[in-house]
């Protein structure tokens, strides 16, 4: 008799869940694919980090020195054609805002090292492995958009092979580069009927239950 009580108390309560989440609608992903871009003829993916309010562009720019590649971000919005997919939203303007992700002096801290350890949850040390929802992205080091204490002439790189970063000479050196937008963007909520639908579905359940005892 109490387990058919209890059994009936989650019903009810997983029952005011689903209609609580109709209402409210459903909580994202840290990382989810929200639309597309599409640059040089080809297209590729936009994915929202939403602890992050950051937008990366799945691509992966061939290696280049600091200041080309801190150029060709900052250029970006000239060149791409976004497209959300149906039901997302957003204030950004994407034809400009776009730069380089940030770096830190605790490899953690930065966006690069919350993607790699955080979003995607990687060890220290590797292997990157399993990129999903992202294609484009690299076992290599990238460029940060941040410079290093050492001067002006130093900024991070981030290794998506190893989760470790190190300073290196702006002008000499060419890496990797993916490009980001910071910026908020709204999910889509779940259709109020089909939400409902499953509500009275459950509870219809726990009177035929209760019916039955």
């Amino acid at each position: 008799m109490r387990g058919g009580r209890q059994g009936m108390k989650k019903l009810v309560i997983i029952a005011a869940m689903v209609m609580v989440v109709g209402v409210v609608g459903v909580a994202n992903a840290d990382l989810t694919k929200i639309g597309t871009a599409s640059y040089q003829g080809d297209t590729y993916n936009l994915i929202y980090e939403d602890d992050q309010e950051l937008v990366w562009l799945d691509y992966t720019k061939m290696p280049a020195t600091w200041y080309s590649q801190m150029v060709w971000a900052a250029g970006l919005g000239g060149d791409l054609i976004v497209s959300l997919f149906a039901g997302y939203s957003t204030t950004i303007d994407w034809t400009a805002g776009w730069r380089l992700p940030s770096a830190d002096v605790n490899p953690q801290g930065g966006e690069m090292g919350h993607l790699y350890y955080s979003s995607l949850g990687k060890p220290y040390g590797g292997p990157l492995g399993d990129t999903d929802p992202f294609v484009k992205l690299q076992a290599t080091s990238y460029w940060s958009g941040s410079g290093h204490p050492s001067g002006e002439d130093w900024a991070w790189i981030f290794s998506f092979h190893y989760g470790t970063q190190m300073d290196v000479i702006k002008v000499f050196s060419p890496f990797y580069a993916v490009a980001v937008h910071p910026g908020v963007v709204s999910a889509p909520l779940p259709e109020p009927s089909t939400m409902l639908l499953l509500g009275s579905g459950l509870l219809g359940l726990l009177g035929l239950r209760r019916f039955k005892k």
